[in-house]
């Protein structure tokens, strides 16, 4: 291979595009490229802050003072926090951040990207189907998004491991517009595993939340001029 210290690693597999016909260059949950790629830089010692210095601080931007230009968002390995880089010293390779992270030297610095790794490619996959659950007094609040295209017919199904609640489980025949749903009379202090699927099988999703009435409420005060 000529120049193997700049071609390194290479890899040769379907891609997993979407619709390659259609010029549609996503990637499939499904592809080989997800969570495939590699960290555009690595920090070169310990440190936590908002100015995090990396072995080469080329691949990112701060705006370059474009008027309504942001910074690049960015993502430490193993970590799922995100920074917004405000600021960049491209002679000592120091990037500013808008809040303060913590790493280790050698740990991956990328733009922001899901999953464990940056995927390969142009675009980053984004989830189908997320879902989220809230603790409630003896319920759990549920609540996801979708991405995906669903059949007209498609239906949502909610099942879940732990103590019966007011709904047994499965819950079937929730209409496919329904992005929110409610589980009540359940077990406070008791781990719920909750899977959300479609009917027919297209998308999967599961979160563990536990109930509880100790709730905290935040104050709201109004301060006059």
């Amino acid at each position: 291979m000529n120049y193997p210290a700049l071609f390194a690693d290479n890899r040769e597999d379907p891609p997993g595009f979407k619709d390659e016909p259609g010029y549609n260059f996503t990637l499939l949950n499904t592809s080989p490229m997800v969570d495939a790629g590699t960290f555009l830089a690595h920090a070169t010692s310990d440190g936590n802050g908002v100015t995090i210095q990396v072995d080469d601080a080329r691949y990112f931007t701060d705006g370059f003072g474009i008027t309504s230009a942001n910074g690049d968002l960015i993502r430490l390995e193993g970590q799922t926090e995100t920074a917004t880089v405000i600021d960049i010293n491209f002679e000592t390779h120091i990037l500013t951040l808008d809040r303060p992270l913590t790493w280790k030297t050698g740990q991956g610095i990328s733009l922001a990207y899901e999953g464990m790794a940056p995927d390969l490619g142009a675009y980053e996959v984004a989830p189908e189907l997320e879902l989220r659950g809230s603790s409630m007094d003896q319920a759990i609040t549920l609540a996801w998004s979708v991405t995906a295209f669903l059949p007209i017919t498609t239906t949502w199904q909610i099942d879940y491991d732990g103590p019966p609640g007011n709904q047994t489980p499965p819950i079937t025949g929730i209409p496919a517009d329904t992005r929110a749903y409610i589980l009540t009379v359940l077990t406070n202090y008791q781990w719920y595993t909750i899977s959300l699927a479609t009917d027919p099988p297209l998308l999967t999703a599961t979160v563990t939340v536990m109930p509880t009435d100790h709730l905290v409420y935040l104050p709201f005060v109004d301060k006059q001029p």
